[in-house]
């Protein structure tokens, strides 16, 4: 993308805020979409845990149901993780636009470049492992699979094979 601020004409102060504040909202509004979808992904794994346990009556289907939450739930805990760690990516890209706009440096701002690659082996981001095994993810997904395999086995010893 062409940066605007190292165009032939110099832009005047109040067009450079406006790049900034532009460029701020267009992170912000970003950030707050992966943040939704996290939210949302863990809505609707409870909401297929729940529905798949319902719908498991006998042995055999406890048995497969519980194999197929674990697997279902493991699968939302990768997605959550991946909308995690984007959403990290893209603070870090807003932190880095704010640090640079503070210091003056308006022409290393490569403005509305919403590319996080550079931040991918940053240590705050973390890498896919470490954000599924975060603070904020693993005690829900964790539970979710050992609640899911206790009710399979509890409903094996306890059904009735008449």
């Amino acid at each position: 993308m062409i940066n605007p601020i190292n165009s032939a004409k110099k832009p005047e102060e109040s067009e450079i805020k406006d790049f900034y504040f532009k460029e701020i909202e267009l992170l912000q509004g970003v950030i707050n979409r992966m943040a939704s979808n996290s939210f949302m992904i863990k809505g609707w794994c409870l909401t297929i845990e729940g529905i798949c346990f319902s719908l498991s009556f006998g042995k055999t289907q406890a048995i497969t149901a519980g194999i197929c939450i674990s697997i279902i739930v493991s699968i939302f805990w990768f997605l959550d993780a991946f909308f995690l760690r984007t959403e990290r990516k893209y603070r870090a890209l807003y932190n880095e636009v704010i640090s640079q706009f503070n210091l003056g440096n308006y022409e290393i701002i490569d403005w509305f470049n919403l590319k996080t690659k550079e931040f991918d082996n940053d240590p705050k981001v973390g890498t896919q492992w470490k954000v599924m095994w975060s603070k904020t993810l693993w005690p829900l997904y964790l539970t979710l699979v050992v609640v899911a395999i206790g009710i399979t086995v509890a409903s094996v010893f306890t059904v009735n094979t008449t």
